[in-house]
């Protein structure tokens, strides 16, 4: 294959990578994770981190999709846009692996490695993901091609990218120092190559942790980079059980993709202890191998994790089909682009499946969720949806199933004071999703006094009210359950009433439940029933 037609084959199938990708964005339903990620977007947007909110992560990520968020006024296409500047960015930096790695391999081997990374189920599933992985992922990749090139400085400045971009990226700078070690050990220039490396690596970390020192304290950037409690423990404690159950998944998905992965990586390290092999191969095989180590040994493996392997798999098996497709015979050449072929159409079939999933749901709860709730007012829902507006306290914003194992384990007086503080937000509405039908009994029991079904999985404010007098967080028209007498003025059950915000006397024979209406929002009918926010969202 010429030069010039492994371009084209190339650009076709960039093309059919970003197609897939921006067909998934617009009906994939959004993760969970997601939304967190796009408050905290909104976070960057108004405020500095480590001096206004501690961020979750080291911040390059962040910053490179703020743009995409500001660039778009409808908040539930800003976080598509986020997503689709994402997948189109991953296209430009496999474009640049494409013409860097065609500069070093067969052509052949190059593009059919492309043909099967574009092709992957969990890459094209998981790397436009509103998440600070892919971009970590690609300044990952980049580092690995510049190793290969012999860029000690270029390499060790894309680790530390990657690295700042998440904290995952230490992967990515022990699997380079790894790299840089065999190279020392079996060739003169490595202890200059290690010393370029750690030398731009340390300036970009030294840099970033200066210029953020200027509105914080140097001690709090560091704590919040190295030593945050919470990172720490997601690192190295089993918070959940996946670790078999996702990589099963990734590999019973795309067992061409991870086989050649496995066979190059044992061809290629038989060259490289035959001492028959480049540099360059010999700091592809060792940054791949202990990237691969470190990536059995990840706590947490959900799919997502992936993307930072996969496109070191994509190098590696590069190299691999570029040697088959070299010296190989014309037989076992022709039986390989069989099974190449053949493994691409298993990976293409997934894509119809993938496509019947639906955003339609989460994007007509978001609209009507953020249509109900003004600037300032509260909701409750545990992932952060209306990532526009504040939830109403921070012990109920992320409940995750350790976070939830935790309230569910409190004791009734710390409950009691849950509720209040909860109640002293003034929250306006709750999004039901399987977070917060098992929050503790009586904060439950609290959101069936003050809340009650509207449309959909929306519960808006309503309160339970009994004489002599109440008090109400939200003004508006209220449908009043039973006939009652409320500021002195008679209202029949059924009837309805505007109340202002504040306390009101009332006389009735019981309790009466007063709803609160939704005025001049419109909800779509499809979903009155509401439905699952959040389906199968990592098994599908």
């Amino acid at each position: 294959m010429s030069r010039r037609a492994a371009i084209v084959a190339s650009a076709v199938l960039l093309a059919l990578y970003l197609i897939i990708e921006l067909a998934y964005i617009q009906r994939l339903p959004l993760v969970m994770d997601e939304f967190l990620g796009a408050h905290t977007l909104e976070q960057f947007a108004n405020a500095l981190p480590y001096r206004d909110f501690k961020p979750p992560k080291t911040v390059l990520a962040f910053y490179a999709q703020l743009p995409a968020r500001l660039a778009v006024g409808d908040a539930w296409n800003a976080l598509l846009a986020v997503k689709r500047e994402i997948a189109v960015l991953f296209a430009v930096v496999l474009g640049v692996a494409i013409l860097r790695l065609g500069r070093r391999f067969e052509t052949r081997g190059v593009v059919a490695s492309l043909a099967l990374l574009v092709t992957m189920s969990t890459f094209l599933e998981r790397s436009s993901e509103l998440r600070t992985d892919p971009l970590a992922a690609m300044a990952g990749l980049l580092t690995l091609l510049a190793l290969m090139e012999r860029r000690w400085l270029v390499g060790g400045t894309l680790a530390a990218i990657a690295f700042l971009c998440t904290q995952k990226g230490i992967y990515v700078i022990a699997s380079a120092e790894a790299a840089l070690l065999i190279l020392w050990l079996r060739r003169r220039e490595g202890s200059r190559a290690w010393l370029r490396f750690n030398a731009s690596a340390a300036a970009l970390v030294i840099l970033y942790v200066a210029f953020w020192s200027m509105f914080a304290s140097p001690a709090d950037v560091l704590r919040n980079m190295l030593f945050d409690p919470a990172v720490i423990r997601i690192a190295t404690e089993s918070l959940y059980a996946i670790r078999a159950r996702f990589w099963l998944q990734t590999l019973g998905r795309n067992p061409l993709f991870y086989g050649v992965a496995l066979a190059s990586m044992l061809h290629l390290g038989r060259r490289c202890w035959n001492r028959q092999s480049s540099s360059e191969i010999e700091t592809l095989v060792s940054f791949g191998t202990v990237f691969v180590a470190l990536s059995l040994l990840h706590k947490q493996p959900w799919p997502y994790f992936f993307v930072h392997l996969i496109p070191i798999l994509f190098v590696i098996n590069t190299a691999g089909l570029s040697d088959f497709f070299s010296l190989a015979g014309r037989r076992v050449r022709t039986a390989g682009s069989v099974v190449l072929a053949a493994g691409i159409v298993f990976s293409i079939l997934r894509v119809p499946v993938v496509l019947q999933r639906d955003q339609s749901l989460q994007r007509a709860t978001f609209h009507a969720a953020e249509r109900l709730l003004d600037e300032g007012e509260t909701y409750i829902d545990g992932t952060s949806m209306i990532y526009t507006r504040r939830q109403a306290v921070a012990d109920l914003s992320w409940l995750d199933a350790p976070s939830l194992r935790a309230l569910q384990q409190r004791d009734e007086a710390s409950q009691l004071a849950l509720v209040r503080s909860i109640d002293a937000a003034r929250p306006k509405l709750v999004i039901e999703n399987y977070r917060t039908v098992v929050l503790p009994k009586l904060v439950r029991m609290y959101i069936g006094s003050q809340f009650a079904p509207v449309w959909g999985n929306i519960l808006l404010y309503a309160p339970v009210v009994v004489p002599p007098r109440f008090h109400l967080n939200h003004s508006g028209l209220y449908a009043v359950s039973a006939d009652a007498k409320i500021d002195g003025t008679i209202v029949a059950g059924g009837a309805t009433v505007r109340l202002r915000a504040g306390t009101h006397a009332i006389e009735s024979s019981g309790p009466v439940r007063l709803r609160l209406l939704p005025e001049a929002v419109s909800f779509d009918s499809r979903f009155a029933s509401g439905g699952e926010l959040f389906p199968a969202v990592y098994d599908y």
